[in-house]
Protein backbone atom coordinates (compact mmCIF):
# COMPACT_ATOMS: atom_id res chain seq x y z
CA UNK A 1 0.00 0.00 0.00
CA UNK A 2 0.98 3.28 -0.85
CA UNK A 3 2.00 5.79 1.20
CA UNK A 4 -1.12 8.62 2.28
CA UNK A 5 -0.08 11.99 4.38
CA UNK A 6 -3.29 11.58 6.29
CA UNK A 7 -2.39 8.31 7.95
CA UNK A 8 0.23 9.80 10.08
CA UNK A 9 0.83 12.04 12.96
CA UNK A 10 4.30 12.96 14.96
CA UNK A 11 4.74 11.32 18.04
CA UNK A 12 7.91 11.80 20.89
CA UNK A 13 10.81 9.20 21.56
CA UNK A 14 9.36 7.85 24.87
CA UNK A 15 5.92 6.75 22.51
CA UNK A 16 8.30 4.69 20.63
CA UNK A 17 8.37 0.41 21.87
CA UNK A 18 11.57 -0.64 23.41
CA UNK A 19 12.43 -2.47 20.65
CA UNK A 20 12.96 0.39 18.15
CA UNK A 21 14.60 2.41 21.01
CA UNK A 22 16.86 -0.48 21.13
CA UNK A 23 18.06 0.07 17.90
CA UNK A 24 18.10 4.31 18.16
CA UNK A 25 19.30 5.84 20.93
CA UNK A 26 18.15 9.24 22.08
CA UNK A 27 20.90 11.26 21.05
CA UNK A 28 20.42 9.97 17.06
CA UNK A 29 17.06 10.90 16.98
CA UNK A 30 14.93 14.01 15.52
CA UNK A 31 11.50 13.06 15.00
CA UNK A 32 9.44 9.99 14.27
CA UNK A 33 5.87 9.40 12.37
CA UNK A 34 3.57 7.05 13.10
CA UNK A 35 1.07 5.31 10.64
CA UNK A 36 -1.47 2.63 10.81
CA UNK A 37 0.88 -0.21 11.04
CA UNK A 38 4.21 1.69 10.93
CA UNK A 39 7.21 4.59 12.19
CA UNK A 40 9.10 6.58 9.87
CA UNK A 41 11.91 7.85 11.64
CA UNK A 42 14.51 10.71 11.09
CA UNK A 43 17.69 10.24 12.71
CA UNK A 44 21.43 11.41 12.65
CA UNK A 45 23.46 8.73 10.74
CA UNK A 46 27.16 9.62 11.95
CA UNK A 47 28.59 7.38 8.89
CA UNK A 48 26.76 9.72 6.57
CA UNK A 49 27.19 13.09 8.89
CA UNK A 50 23.62 13.74 7.72
CA UNK A 51 20.02 13.15 8.44
CA UNK A 52 18.18 10.07 7.22
CA UNK A 53 15.26 8.37 7.16
CA UNK A 54 14.43 4.91 8.21
CA UNK A 55 10.90 2.73 8.33
CA UNK A 56 10.02 0.22 10.92
CA UNK A 57 7.10 -2.30 9.92
CA UNK A 58 5.17 -3.13 12.61
CA UNK A 59 4.05 -6.57 11.34
CA UNK A 60 7.27 -7.19 9.86
CA UNK A 61 8.55 -6.64 13.04
CA UNK A 62 11.76 -5.00 10.70
CA UNK A 63 13.41 -2.20 9.67
CA UNK A 64 12.17 -2.12 5.18
CA UNK A 65 14.72 -1.82 2.68
CA UNK A 66 15.25 1.23 0.34
CA UNK A 67 13.55 -1.47 -2.74
CA UNK A 68 10.73 -2.06 -0.19
CA UNK A 69 9.91 1.49 0.46
CA UNK A 70 9.99 2.22 -2.69
CA UNK A 71 7.35 0.34 -3.69
CA UNK A 72 5.37 2.08 -1.60
CA UNK A 73 6.00 5.99 -2.97
CA UNK A 74 3.18 7.63 -3.93
CA UNK A 75 2.43 8.34 -7.73
CA UNK A 76 3.29 11.35 -9.12
CA UNK A 77 0.08 13.60 -9.79
CA UNK A 78 -1.30 17.13 -11.87
CA UNK A 79 -3.36 19.23 -10.54
CA UNK A 80 -5.26 22.11 -11.77
CA UNK A 81 -6.23 25.10 -10.30
CA UNK A 82 -8.11 27.30 -12.75
CA UNK A 83 -8.59 30.47 -10.36
CA UNK A 84 -5.33 31.01 -10.04
CA UNK A 85 -4.24 30.57 -13.26
CA UNK A 86 -1.60 27.32 -12.60
CA UNK A 87 -1.00 23.81 -13.05
CA UNK A 88 1.23 22.04 -10.51
CA UNK A 89 2.96 18.83 -11.33
CA UNK A 90 4.09 16.60 -7.89
CA UNK A 91 6.64 14.31 -8.26
CA UNK A 92 7.70 12.02 -5.19
CA UNK A 93 11.20 9.84 -4.70
CA UNK A 94 13.40 8.64 -2.23
CA UNK A 95 16.16 11.09 -1.88
CA UNK A 96 19.39 9.29 -2.90
CA UNK A 97 21.94 9.52 -0.03
CA UNK A 98 19.10 9.85 3.13
CA UNK A 99 15.95 7.59 1.96
CA UNK A 100 14.27 10.77 2.53
CA UNK A 101 10.28 10.81 1.20
CA UNK A 102 10.26 13.84 -0.71
CA UNK A 103 7.49 15.84 -2.63
CA UNK A 104 8.69 17.76 -4.96
CA UNK A 105 6.36 20.66 -6.96
CA UNK A 106 7.02 22.36 -10.75
CA UNK A 107 3.93 25.25 -10.92
CA UNK A 108 3.25 26.25 -14.68
CA UNK A 109 1.14 29.12 -16.19
CA UNK A 110 -1.76 27.79 -17.61
CA UNK A 111 -1.78 30.48 -20.14
CA UNK A 112 1.75 30.45 -21.33
CA UNK A 113 3.24 26.90 -19.87
CA UNK A 114 6.13 28.46 -18.79
CA UNK A 115 7.24 27.15 -15.48
CA UNK A 116 6.93 29.66 -12.17
CA UNK A 117 8.62 28.40 -9.79
CA UNK A 118 9.71 24.75 -8.45
CA UNK A 119 10.56 23.54 -4.97
CA UNK A 120 10.94 20.19 -2.76
CA UNK A 121 9.63 19.44 0.66
CA UNK A 122 10.21 16.62 3.17
CA UNK A 123 6.75 14.34 2.38
CA UNK A 124 6.14 13.63 6.33
CA UNK A 125 6.98 16.96 8.04
CA UNK A 126 4.67 18.87 5.01
CA UNK A 127 1.85 20.45 6.59
CA UNK A 128 0.61 22.78 4.14
CA UNK A 129 -2.35 20.99 1.35
CA UNK A 130 -1.92 21.66 -1.96
CA UNK A 131 -4.38 24.27 -2.01
CA UNK A 132 -1.97 26.21 0.15
CA UNK A 133 0.93 25.54 -2.00
CA UNK A 134 -0.96 26.81 -5.21
CA UNK A 135 -1.92 30.34 -3.20
CA UNK A 136 1.35 30.62 -2.65
CA UNK A 137 2.68 29.81 -6.07
CA UNK A 138 0.14 32.52 -7.09
CA UNK A 139 1.05 35.39 -4.49
CA UNK A 140 4.75 34.80 -5.79
CA UNK A 141 3.69 34.98 -9.69
CA UNK A 142 2.01 38.00 -8.42
CA UNK A 143 5.23 39.30 -6.47
CA UNK A 144 7.39 38.69 -9.66
CA UNK A 145 5.46 40.34 -11.65
CA UNK A 146 5.94 43.68 -9.76
CA UNK A 147 9.71 42.67 -9.45
CA UNK A 148 9.88 42.88 -12.68
CA UNK A 149 8.74 46.88 -13.00
CA UNK A 150 11.64 48.06 -9.99
CA UNK A 151 14.36 50.41 -10.30
CA UNK A 152 17.56 48.82 -9.02
CA UNK A 153 17.50 50.56 -5.60
CA UNK A 154 14.40 48.97 -5.25
CA UNK A 155 15.53 45.44 -6.01
CA UNK A 156 18.42 46.14 -3.61
CA UNK A 157 16.26 46.67 -1.13
CA UNK A 158 14.23 43.82 -1.98
CA UNK A 159 17.61 41.30 -1.92
CA UNK A 160 19.11 43.65 1.27
CA UNK A 161 15.95 41.88 3.24
CA UNK A 162 16.61 38.34 2.29
CA UNK A 163 20.04 38.46 3.14
CA UNK A 164 19.33 40.42 6.52
CA UNK A 165 17.37 37.33 7.00
CA UNK A 166 19.90 35.00 6.08
CA UNK A 167 22.74 36.79 7.67
CA UNK A 168 20.26 37.10 10.92
CA UNK A 169 19.74 33.22 10.73
CA UNK A 170 23.87 32.56 10.57
CA UNK A 171 24.20 34.14 14.16
CA UNK A 172 21.19 31.88 15.18
CA UNK A 173 22.73 28.61 14.12
CA UNK A 174 25.93 29.38 16.25
CA UNK A 175 28.02 30.96 13.89
CA UNK A 176 29.99 34.03 15.50
CA UNK A 177 29.91 35.99 12.41
CA UNK A 178 27.03 36.94 10.46
CA UNK A 179 29.20 38.08 7.17
CA UNK A 180 29.88 33.98 7.17
CA UNK A 181 26.61 33.65 5.14
CA UNK A 182 28.42 35.32 1.82
CA UNK A 183 30.00 32.41 0.57
CA UNK A 184 30.28 31.73 -3.17
CA UNK A 185 28.40 29.09 -3.34
CA UNK A 186 25.07 30.76 -1.62
CA UNK A 187 25.41 33.68 -3.41
CA UNK A 188 25.61 31.52 -7.06
CA UNK A 189 22.25 30.24 -5.78
CA UNK A 190 20.95 33.60 -5.63
CA UNK A 191 21.91 34.99 -9.22
CA UNK A 192 20.36 31.65 -10.51
CA UNK A 193 16.92 34.56 -9.74
CA UNK A 194 18.50 37.31 -10.22
CA UNK A 195 20.83 37.45 -13.17
CA UNK A 196 21.93 41.19 -13.00
CA UNK A 197 22.82 40.56 -8.87
CA UNK A 198 27.01 41.45 -9.50
CA UNK A 199 25.54 44.94 -10.27
CA UNK A 200 23.00 44.83 -7.36
CA UNK A 201 25.75 44.11 -4.96
CA UNK A 202 27.25 47.40 -4.27
CA UNK A 203 24.04 48.89 -3.46
CA UNK A 204 22.80 45.64 -1.71
CA UNK A 205 26.29 45.62 0.68
CA UNK A 206 25.87 49.34 1.25
CA UNK A 207 21.99 48.72 2.75
CA UNK A 208 22.93 45.96 5.03
CA UNK A 209 26.13 47.95 6.83
CA UNK A 210 23.14 50.27 7.73
CA UNK A 211 21.18 48.01 8.99
CA UNK A 212 23.45 46.36 11.23
CA UNK A 213 25.35 49.23 11.93
CA UNK A 214 28.50 48.03 9.97
CA UNK A 215 31.55 50.00 9.19
CA UNK A 216 31.00 50.14 5.65
CA UNK A 217 34.52 50.12 4.39
CA UNK A 218 35.29 47.11 6.63
CA UNK A 219 31.65 45.25 5.58
CA UNK A 220 33.04 45.67 1.84
CA UNK A 221 36.41 44.27 2.47
CA UNK A 222 35.27 41.21 4.06
CA UNK A 223 32.90 40.11 1.91
CA UNK A 224 34.98 41.21 -0.81
CA UNK A 225 37.52 38.50 0.85
CA UNK A 226 34.90 35.87 1.25
CA UNK A 227 33.34 35.95 -2.10
CA UNK A 228 36.74 36.63 -4.34
CA UNK A 229 35.06 40.10 -5.29
CA UNK A 230 35.92 43.48 -5.50
CA UNK A 231 32.75 45.07 -4.96
CA UNK A 232 33.27 48.71 -3.91
CA UNK A 233 31.30 51.26 -1.67
CA UNK A 234 32.35 53.71 -3.99
CA UNK A 235 30.41 54.42 -7.44
CA UNK A 236 32.52 55.03 -10.51
CA UNK A 237 32.60 57.72 -11.74
CA UNK A 238 32.11 60.02 -15.12
CA UNK A 239 33.32 63.08 -15.63
CA UNK A 240 31.71 66.27 -17.59
CA UNK A 241 34.41 68.97 -17.30
CA UNK A 242 33.08 72.44 -18.50
CA UNK A 243 35.09 75.49 -18.54
CA UNK A 244 32.85 78.87 -17.28
CA UNK A 245 33.60 81.25 -19.77
CA UNK A 246 31.26 84.30 -19.45
CA UNK A 247 29.42 83.25 -15.69
CA UNK A 248 31.57 85.15 -13.71
CA UNK A 249 30.46 83.05 -9.79
CA UNK A 250 29.02 79.60 -8.84
CA UNK A 251 25.80 81.99 -8.28
CA UNK A 252 25.26 83.31 -11.23
CA UNK A 253 25.20 79.79 -12.78
CA UNK A 254 22.67 78.41 -10.40
CA UNK A 255 20.15 81.41 -11.06
CA UNK A 256 20.65 81.29 -15.24
CA UNK A 257 20.06 77.11 -14.23
CA UNK A 258 17.10 78.39 -12.67
CA UNK A 259 15.89 80.37 -14.89
CA UNK A 260 16.00 77.93 -17.90
CA UNK A 261 14.57 75.08 -15.91
CA UNK A 262 11.65 77.23 -15.00
CA UNK A 263 12.43 76.49 -10.91
CA UNK A 264 10.13 77.88 -8.81
CA UNK A 265 11.63 81.30 -7.09
CA UNK A 266 10.62 82.01 -3.72
CA UNK A 267 11.58 85.31 -1.47
CA UNK A 268 15.26 84.42 -1.63
CA UNK A 269 15.41 85.38 -5.23
CA UNK A 270 17.24 82.12 -6.18
CA UNK A 271 20.13 82.53 -3.70
CA UNK A 272 21.84 79.60 -2.81
CA UNK A 273 20.18 78.15 -0.18
CA UNK A 274 17.26 77.86 -2.12
CA UNK A 275 19.15 76.08 -5.01
CA UNK A 276 20.84 73.95 -2.70
CA UNK A 277 17.01 72.99 -0.82
CA UNK A 278 15.57 72.39 -4.24
CA UNK A 279 18.22 70.02 -5.03
CA UNK A 280 19.24 68.26 -1.34
CA UNK A 281 20.67 65.41 -3.08
CA UNK A 282 23.08 67.22 -4.67
CA UNK A 283 26.38 67.81 -3.07
CA UNK A 284 28.25 70.96 -4.11
CA UNK A 285 31.74 70.49 -3.96
CA UNK A 286 34.12 73.22 -4.11
CA UNK A 287 38.23 72.41 -5.35
CA UNK A 288 39.69 75.84 -3.46
CA UNK A 289 43.79 77.06 -3.53
CA UNK A 290 46.16 75.24 -1.51
CA UNK A 291 45.51 77.43 1.40
CA UNK A 292 41.93 76.95 1.70
CA UNK A 293 41.59 73.32 1.10
CA UNK A 294 40.17 71.03 4.23
CA UNK A 295 39.84 67.30 3.87
CA UNK A 296 36.54 64.82 4.92
CA UNK A 297 35.85 61.51 4.16
CA UNK A 298 38.31 61.79 2.07
CA UNK A 299 36.87 64.23 -0.18
CA UNK A 300 39.05 67.64 -0.70
CA UNK A 301 36.89 70.95 -0.71
CA UNK A 302 35.35 73.64 0.58
CA UNK A 303 33.84 74.16 4.02
CA UNK A 304 30.51 75.73 2.11
CA UNK A 305 30.03 78.26 -0.60
CA UNK A 306 30.43 81.46 1.51
CA UNK A 307 33.76 80.11 1.98
CA UNK A 308 34.56 80.04 -1.21
CA UNK A 309 32.79 83.72 -1.85
CA UNK A 310 35.45 85.10 0.98
CA UNK A 311 38.37 84.06 -1.22
CA UNK A 312 37.33 85.18 -4.15
CA UNK A 313 36.34 88.41 -2.78
CA UNK A 314 40.37 88.27 -1.02
CA UNK A 315 41.90 87.56 -4.17
CA UNK A 316 39.84 89.88 -6.54
CA UNK A 317 38.98 89.47 -10.20
CA UNK A 318 42.55 87.83 -10.66
CA UNK A 319 41.13 84.78 -9.26
CA UNK A 320 42.18 82.48 -6.15
CA UNK A 321 45.86 81.80 -5.44
CA UNK A 322 47.94 79.32 -3.58
CA UNK A 323 50.67 79.77 -0.81
CA UNK A 324 52.53 79.81 -3.70
CA UNK A 325 50.99 82.85 -5.64
CA UNK A 326 50.03 80.69 -8.23
CA UNK A 327 46.58 80.89 -9.77
CA UNK A 328 44.47 77.55 -8.82
CA UNK A 329 42.22 76.09 -11.01
CA UNK A 330 38.12 76.09 -9.77
CA UNK A 331 36.10 73.56 -9.70
CA UNK A 332 32.29 73.13 -9.29
CA UNK A 333 32.00 69.30 -8.61
CA UNK A 334 28.38 67.90 -8.60
CA UNK A 335 28.48 64.52 -6.83
CA UNK A 336 25.61 61.69 -5.98
CA UNK A 337 24.41 62.76 -9.53
CA UNK A 338 22.71 59.42 -9.76
CA UNK A 339 20.39 59.97 -6.81
CA UNK A 340 19.13 63.31 -7.94
CA UNK A 341 18.77 61.87 -11.66
CA UNK A 342 16.52 58.84 -10.16
CA UNK A 343 14.63 61.92 -7.64
CA UNK A 344 14.14 64.21 -10.21
CA UNK A 345 15.06 62.38 -13.81
CA UNK A 346 13.29 64.71 -15.72
CA UNK A 347 14.54 68.27 -14.40
CA UNK A 348 18.19 66.37 -13.65
CA UNK A 349 18.63 65.50 -17.73
CA UNK A 350 17.29 68.88 -18.68
CA UNK A 351 19.87 70.39 -16.14
CA UNK A 352 22.95 68.91 -18.14
CA UNK A 353 20.92 69.95 -21.54
CA UNK A 354 21.33 74.12 -20.29
CA UNK A 355 24.47 73.46 -18.88
CA UNK A 356 26.08 72.20 -22.40
CA UNK A 357 23.74 74.41 -24.66
CA UNK A 358 25.70 77.15 -23.00
CA UNK A 359 28.93 76.10 -22.90
CA UNK A 360 28.24 75.69 -26.58
CA UNK A 361 26.81 79.22 -27.13
CA UNK A 362 29.31 81.01 -24.76
CA UNK A 363 32.84 79.19 -26.26
CA UNK A 364 34.05 83.12 -27.01
CA UNK A 365 37.69 83.96 -25.66
CA UNK A 366 38.23 87.62 -23.78
CA UNK A 367 39.40 90.26 -25.83
CA UNK A 368 43.24 89.81 -24.93
CA UNK A 369 42.81 85.59 -25.55
CA UNK A 370 42.45 84.75 -21.50
CA UNK A 371 39.33 84.83 -19.65
CA UNK A 372 39.61 86.91 -16.52
CA UNK A 373 37.33 84.95 -14.15
CA UNK A 374 37.07 81.68 -15.16
CA UNK A 375 35.98 78.28 -13.43
CA UNK A 376 35.83 74.96 -14.30
CA UNK A 377 32.59 72.60 -13.33
CA UNK A 378 33.16 68.80 -13.13
CA UNK A 379 30.02 66.85 -13.32
CA UNK A 380 30.68 63.36 -11.67
CA UNK A 381 27.62 61.30 -12.43
CA UNK A 382 27.96 57.97 -10.69
CA UNK A 383 27.70 54.72 -12.71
Amino acid sequence: MRYTKIDYKEIGYSQLPDNIKNKIAFEEFFSVYLGKNNYILHIMNKTKDTTIEVEYDIEKDKFLARDERKLKVPSDRELIFLEYGIKILVQYYLEEKTDILIEAYQIFSLETLEKIEESQQNYFSMKRSFKDKAKEAYDNQESNKAYLTYNDEQKASYWSRIFYRWMRWEGENGSDDEVEFFQPEVIAKFKKEEPNLDRLMPIILKQLARMWLFDEKEFFDKVNRQLGTSYTNRESMIEIELDFKNIESAEELVLYVRKQLNLPYDNRQGRWDAFRDDFSDLIIQKLPPKDYIYQENDKWGWKDYFDYQECIRMYGDLGPKNSDGEKDDMKLIFQNFNILLKRLPSDTRKFLEVILEWIAKSNIPAKDGEFRNWYRMVICIES
